[in-house]
């Protein structure tokens, strides 16, 4: 199954593995189930990890984006750490997936990395336990320990 994902209620964490070959619509009707299982809650983590997936193209990120903006009562204030492969194109994907979500004022706040660990320590820092988000400038800006690749 190329996307997995599982609900942690009590932990208010989802993780969405995705791995190739996807579609936009396998990704569509997997974040659809992740809103309707019973533990999911708005404000919910995302962990999502994209390590065995090439990037997406422009359009897959607009639809993220997309049905984002359509669901984001449902969604609530969430945090969202995206795990990508160590490769220029997949980062740069996320990234415009970062900057898609302030754009159109979504009350996201997107993390890309390289690492789960990384993307567990982010998450973990100032987790959301209220359903808003974290006001900290820190969480708004670019990380310094983000791994770029080069």
């Amino acid at each position: 199954m190329p996307i997995t994902w599982t609900v942690d209620g009590p932990g208010r964490l989802v993780r969405i593995t995705i791995s190739d070959p996807y579609t936009f619509s396998e990704w569509e009707a997997a974040a659809r189930d992740v809103l309707k299982h019973p533990e999911f809650v708005p404000g919910t983590s995302l962990l999502v990890d994209r390590r065995k997936a090439t990037a997406p193209d422009t359009a897959f990120v607009r639809g993220i984006i997309d049905f984002g903006m359509k669901h984001a009562e449902r969604i609530g204030h969430v945090r969202t750490a995206i795990v990508v492969a160590d490769h220029a194109v997949a980062y740069g994907m996320a990234r415009m997936s970062e900057l898609l979500v302030e754009a159109k004022g979504l009350p996201f706040v997107t993390f890309t990395c390289n690492s789960i660990e990384e993307a567990e320590r982010w998450l973990d820092r100032n987790p959301q336990r209220d359903g808003a988000p974290d006001s900290s400038s820190e969480l708004r800006s670019t990380p310094r320990s983000r791994n770029k690749p080069t």
